[in-house]
């Protein structure tokens, strides 16, 4: 009914029911395996038609709580936005937050689907609501934890919107990523160069993933995240020999040798471009609007934080020289040829 509803062609409907028609399953346990029984519902995991047929599913779902999804929190009171079977209620206020959940929960029971009651947290990010539910909130007839953070997509979102945390958690799932394959750059079988580019494509991007939505306030944080890459790097390029004795590299001498600007200038260089594909998105885009429009509401007493736009503004002044960034990064080959000549530069 969902696939027909979406006007697919009946004939894929048939296709898609014969395959899933009588499905039979076994289970392996110490070795051997059980009777045949039959499958009623869900999906096969690694079937290439699962995630499909799951998308058709939450897209039925998504139009019957018949929330505007072309629009952004900042003109109405809720949204709803996901990625994949990872669904993200916004609400300006908790009412808000629980007449969406409302709409979703009966819409996704309607096609056989249920919220997961242990994986769904509510998280506030407001100072006169953030202690009032206590650990818990009840939805309906579901019981949410209440969380200070939580990870959405591969990243930590918190309720201070602290970002110290999340460099410091791709710091160590960066890590990670090193160890696994620390027999391979140990090896003195492997060039120099296979391991750099193990690094760059294996370690850098783990710990630069999300980095374009970074603002990057503090020294300590770009020092964190340098530190990181030297400890790579020196493993990379081992000591130096002289006269008989071994000593480290020094931080001059391993970014001579590395030519590539330095981690917290190559995530700098990445955020001014997807800056630069934002503004040249049109309006009607929501990355665009979270850009151009204002959220409005008042700042708290006390130093405010720095604004990603301030941020990229400050970046392309003193990494491109540019004052009016938005106006300079309409051209597109401009605005790339003058990233690509910066990141030479600072790589010298």
């Amino acid at each position: 009914m969902i696939m027909l509803d979406l006007d697919i062609p009946p004939k894929l409907v048939r296709l898609v029911k014969a395959t899933m028609l009588n499905s039979q399953c076994r289970v392996k346990v110490l070795g051997e395996l059980t009777s045949n029984f039959g499958v009623m519902q869900g999906l096969k995991q690694g079937d290439g038609l699962a995630p499909i047929l799951f998308n058709l599913a939450l897209e039925m779902v998504i139009r019957g709580t018949m929330v505007d999804v072309d629009a952004t929190i900042l003109q109405k009171s809720q949204q709803i936005i996901g990625y994949a079977d990872d669904l993200n209620i916004l609400g300006r206020s908790i009412p808000a937050v629980k007449e969406a959940f409302g709409s979703l929960g009966s819409a996704a029971k309607k096609v056989g689907l249920k919220v997961n009651e242990d994986k769904t947290k509510l998280l506030l990010q407001t100072r006169k609501q953030r202690n009032e539910l206590g650990q818990n909130a009840t939805f309906d007839e579901y019981n949410f934890e209440v969380v200070k953070e939580f990870t959405f997509l591969g990243s930590e979102v918190n309720a201070s919107n602290d970002e110290s945390s999340e460099v410091r958690k791709r710091i160590s799932e960066a890590n990670r990523a090193f160890f696994s394959i620390l027999p391979v750059m140990k090896s003195r079988n492997v060039h120099r160069e296979t391991k750099l580019r193990l690094y760059k494509t294996l370690i850098r991007t783990v710990v630069s993933y999300g980095s374009e939505a970074w603002t990057i306030t503090t020294k300590t944080m770009t020092n964190r995240l340098d530190s990181f890459e030297r400890k790579m790097l020196r493993r990379i390029y081992g000591p130096v020999n002289e006269n008989g004795l071994w000593r480290i590299r020094s931080n001059h001498e391993l970014y001579d040798l590395y030519k590539e600007p330095r981690l917290s200038v190559h995530i700098k260089l990445m955020r001014l471009r997807w800056a630069g594909h934002v503004q040249r998105m049109p309006n009607t885009r929501v990355p665009k609007k979270a850009l151009i429009e204002q959220s409005g509401g008042k700042r708290p007493v006390g130093r405010p934080r720095l604004q990603w736009e301030k941020s990229v503004a400050r970046d392309a002044k003193e990494l491109l020289n540019v004052k009016n960034w938005k106006d300079v990064s309409g051209n597109r080959e401009g605005w790339k040829r003058r990233i690509e000549e910066a990141r030479a530069r600072f790589g010298l």
